[in-house]
């Protein structure tokens, strides 16, 4: 009698520490959010200021495996559906700018003179994995 009391002590005993592993693995993969990874694209700058003269800038990245997500100008998204920028290179050409990427850890922005008063905005998002990081140009007004 005195050994089946201590196995089904031992069982519980078992049974509860399953269960709290359990919970404690549940509450570890759920504390990690989507977006809150490192930063594994590692911009090397992601705000750039430009005069409203036409002008270019090639950013550089640490990390290779990133893609463009996202782009909009002055707030306007555009349609990259058509697009794979995944890709190692290729252009994406507007009227008022054109970025393209020349190699897994570079990219070349020019953009147009600005005419207008108004600043132009243009934010490119970009992406690896679930990490998520943007470079902003702001364009002054003439």
């Amino acid at each position: 009698m005195y050994k089946r009391q201590v196995k089904i002590i031992i069982n519980q005993i078992i049974k509860s520490l399953a269960i709290s592993l359990m919970i404690i693995s549940v509450c570890i993969s759920c504390s990690r959010n989507d977006g809150s990874w490192d930063d594994i694209i590692e911009l090397s700058q992601s705000e750039v200021l430009f005069t409203s003269d036409a002008d270019s800038i090639i950013v550089t990245t640490n990390g290779e495996g990133w893609w463009i997500s996202n782009i909009s100008f002055n707030e306007e998204e555009l349609d990259l559906s058509s697009l794979d920028t995944t890709k190692d290179q290729f252009d994406i050409i507007e009227t008022e700018f054109i970025v393209s990427r020349n190699s897994k850890k570079e990219m070349q922005i020019k953009i147009t003179e600005n005419d207008s008063l108004q600043e132009r905005k243009l934010i490119i998002g970009l992406q690896a994995g679930n990490y998520f990081d943007h470079l902003r140009i702001i364009q002054e007004g003439r």
